[in-house]
């Protein structure tokens, strides 16, 4: 197993496990990170459970970073509306949700939840996330971004922040994920 070049071991769940969100989960727990997963496909399921991803039937509870690689605005704001129920603390509690880049309309209600978000478009497919080897375009607040480089750290070769809230919702990205912080 590798070692994580960040300090100590993240508790993180990764909600969306087809490709690059599958290829992120991994990629995460073979450096040590404490990582659950869920999708609603049933399959996807199996085969994160299958290369040792543990289950989770609930958004986040007690972890943080929790991030989103879903397929639209519509399955980021179901998913994001259940994270406060799941037990995730408030913003100044310490987690955090990277969500899918997209509708700009979803960072007001995020923040009426109390969560914070990163957004970010990410290059790289999933060999890249399998890799570490990907390129994040991240919009968000820099405190938001700051607390998510650990994580992203294992994932990427590059995080670049380019601005605030809904800035890494590049719409000619092919992949694009995100992240909350509560």
């Amino acid at each position: 197993m590798a070692v994580c070049a960040c300090e100590g071991t993240i508790s993180v769940v990764v909600i969306g496990l087809g490709r690059i969100g599958l290829a992120m989960a991994r990629r995460l727990a073979e450096r040590g990170h404490a990582v659950r997963g869920w999708d609603t496909a049933l399959g996807r399921r199996d085969e994160a459970h299958a290369t040792g991803i543990a289950l989770t039937e609930h958004a986040a509870p007690g972890a943080e970073p929790v991030l989103l690689s879903l397929p639209d605005d519509a399955a980021v704001r179901a998913v994001a509306e259940r994270l406060p129920a799941a037990g995730m603390r408030g913003r100044g509690g310490g987690g955090h949700l990277d969500r899918r880049a997209g509708d700009t309309a979803l960072a007001p209600q995020f923040a009426a939840l109390g969560l914070g978000e990163i957004d970010a478009s990410v290059s790289g497919g999933p060999t890249g996330a399998a890799q570490g080897r990907l390129l994040m375009m991240a919009g968000g607040e820099a405190e938001m971004v700051d607390l998510a480089r650990p994580v992203r750290a294992e994932l990427a070769l590059r995080v670049v922040h380019v601005g605030g809230p809904v800035a890494g919702a590049l719409p000619t990205s092919p992949t694009t994920f995100s992240w909350l912080r509560t």
